[in-house]
């Protein structure tokens, strides 16, 4: 059986520090400064009277992720975000300002409103804003509306504003995922922010399903359903109290739309109308745990009673892995039964040949049409918790199944996935020396770290170096460390140090000055429980540890092998009057060298040369180095 095991721990790590290096790393190749910088736009700026500024916002002196102009509320092709670039578009207008604005809040408290919108329901809501913020005209020098003395910025006594002024419009659901076919959003009155003094008259939504623009209301969740996978273009169209129409759009994906129940075994569960799915069990959270969520899908053959009151004959649990989804804004909705399902029924994944009659079928077919197999799909409520606390949650599964089976039932097989095997082997083991009885004859571990999961310790480094940077606005109000701008930079601590990482992973930065931890659990408490040579005890179940990785624990690379080597310059427009004329980013990455040795595995540098209106800027903005 080959299953695509994308919760394994290293994988989730790898692609949650990736996304959050890729984007920290394009957000600090245009923004990140030194004071020397600021301190040379505060001098050009600083002659200009503030007070004529218009909504007391000035983009040339804001940070420049995105060109502005291209977020004014009409419909292009360049007006597509999602949060995060959301987030990035509010600061970039708030980073502008030359005193805090009354209206528009920071940063923290985007979060919490954020957090507090989401916090007690299942449709995905939506962040608006409509802000107007200033620009200096492009030909405001040419035409004598400013002018230029000793490399500065002054007004000209009697002209006309040298100022445009502009309205940036933006709105982001938090998922890009539109789960089994429907997408549910909800706009929250708490989550529109404004210095126009304006209210909204409509909301609209167009899902790109065919049925145009639908009506919304603040409070009531709205969805659309699909009929068609891949992307969608979900169109926001929100009406003002002045008649102002404002558009932007979201692109989502559609990952699937049916069941294939008529061909394929052990059915999709039911879903709620915003597509998630809804449990057959509950295993309530304890003071031992933190609880989980089953998914029961009985053989095909016989068997008494439903799902959410089964009685089983040959159990097969599957415990799933490591699971960001209840701890981090990055990965949504995390692993579920329906991706373990469609795994085992896509034949191209997981079909093999029979002989001597050759005939290619799904696994889920050998499962349910000739082993029989009850499926108990075992969905942790807490995916980064204690391994101890979820084994305690494992052995509730276990005598659940054991209290429901029909006389002359099979012994149970269970099968943990990455973490859910470290899970698994605990709990048989702590279930045989406390004398109770599993009920289980075999248990399946498929890449599960054993021996310890591994992330490049240089890669953690820059990471955790990377998020503490600071920002701020050249004239105005804003300072912030780059983890409070960027949030998946906060996800990338929380990740690191929560129970199941820090149970699992060999060595872990734990902070952003650089320190690391190694492991103790795997060779101390986990080893203790697990073994059973010498304690009295015999194992009365087999054992079977498979891998997708590398097998038996042979190396992939050799000490202080190269992880990432990049040496690149370019040329970045950022918005009308100021380009940034020359780029260097060079940065090396290491696996780490051999036992004792002491040497250099993450060296990151960024140079920039700026050009800002008609004046050079020449800056070093960002080192990091580590030893190993």
């Amino acid at each position: 059986m080959k299953i695509t095991n994308k919760n394994t721990l290293s994988n989730i790590l790898i692609k949650l520090v990736l996304i959050s290096f890729v984007f920290s790393f394009s957000f600090a190749n245009a923004q990140t400064t030194t004071d020397s910088v600021r301190l040379e736009i505060n001098n050009i700026l600083s002659p200009l009277n503030k007070a004529q500024i218009p909504t007391g916002i000035l983009a040339e002196n804001s940070y420049s992720f995105f060109e502005l102009s291209n977020f004014n509320g009409q419909l292009s092709t360049d007006n597509n975000i999602d949060l995060a670039q959301w987030r990035l578009l509010y600061i970039q207008a708030l980073s502008g300002a030359f005193v805090a604005p009354a209206t528009l809040p920071n940063t923290d408290q985007l979060v919490t409103d954020y957090n507090t919108a989401s916090s007690n329901g299942a449709a995905n809501v939506v962040s608006l804003a409509l802000i107007n913020y200033a620009s200096i005209k492009p030909d405001a020098l040419t035409l004598g509306l400013l002018t230029t003395s000793n490399g500065q910025l002054f007004n000209v006594v009697g002209a006309t504003s040298p100022y445009l002024i502009n309205s940036l419009f933006i709105a982001a659901g938090g998922r890009a995922t539109a789960k089994y076919g429907k997408y549910s959003i909800v706009f929250k009155p708490s989550l529109f922010y404004t210095n126009t003094g304006l209210t909204v008259s409509s909301l609209a939504v167009n899902f790109d399903n065919g049925a145009g623009f639908v009506a919304a209301s603040f409070n009531t969740p709205l969805t659309g359903s699909y009929t068609s996978t891949g992307n969608k273009k979900l169109i926001y169209k929100i009406t003002f109290s002045n008649g102002t129409i404002a558009q932007c759009y979201n692109t989502i994906y559609v990952d699937k739309v049916t069941a294939n129940n008529a061909v394929a075994r052990y059915a999709e569960p039911n879903t709620n109308p915003d597509g998630s799915l809804i449990p057959d069990v509950d295993i309530p959270a304890t003071a031992a745990h933190s609880g989980a969520d089953l998914f029961i899908r009985r053989a095909s053959i016989a068997n008494p009673g439903s799902n959410t009151n089964p009685q089983f004959r040959k159990p097969l649990i599957v415990v799933e892995g490591f699971d960001l989804s209840s701890g981090t804004t990055v990965l949504g909705n995390g692993y579920n039964y329906n991706d373990f399902r469609d795994e085992i029924i896509n034949i191209n994944k997981t079909g093999f040949i029979v002989t001597p009659n050759p005939n290619t079928r799904a696994f889920d077919e050998y499962l349910d049409d000739v082993a029989g197999y009850d499926l108990i799909f075992v969905n942790y409520k807490n995916g980064t918790d204690d391994i101890l606390r979820n084994a305690l949650m494992l052995r509730d599964v276990i005598n659940y199944v054991n209290a429901r089976k029909l006389p002359g039932a099979q012994q149970n097989v269970i099968m943990g996935i990455s973490m859910g095997g470290l899970v698994s082997r605990y709990c048989l083991a702590q279930m045989v020396k406390a004398g109770q009885n599993p009920q289980t004859r075999l248990l399946i571990t498929h890449d599960s770290p054993h021996q310890g999961a591994n992330i490049p310790l240089a890669l953690q480094h820059l990471l955790q170096g990377i998020r503490k940077q600071r920002i701020s606005a050249f004239l105005g109000i804003y300072n912030k460390r780059l983890d409070e701008v960027i949030p998946k930079l906060q996800d990338v601590n929380t990740l690191l140090n929560c129970p199941a990482a820090t149970q699992q992973l060999l060595a872990r930065v734990i902070d952003d000055n650089g320190t690391v931890a190694t492991n103790n659990f795997l060779a101390g408490q986990y080893r203790t429980m697990v073994n059973f040579a010498g304690t009295g005890f015999v194992q009365p179940y087999r054992m079977i540890a498979t891998s997708q990785g590398s097998q038996c624990g042979t190396p992939v690379l050799a000490p202080y092998s190269v992880l990432a080597n990049l040496d690149a310059e370019g040329k970045f427009i950022l918005f009308g009057l100021s380009l940034w004329t020359k780029g260097r980013t060079f940065i090396n990455m290491r696996a780490l060298p051999n036992t004792g040795q002491t040497t250099r595995i993450l060296d990151f540098n960024l140079k920039l040369k700026i050009k800002f209106l008609i004046f050079n800027i020449l800056k070093t903005s960002m080192e990091i180095k580590q030893n190993a």
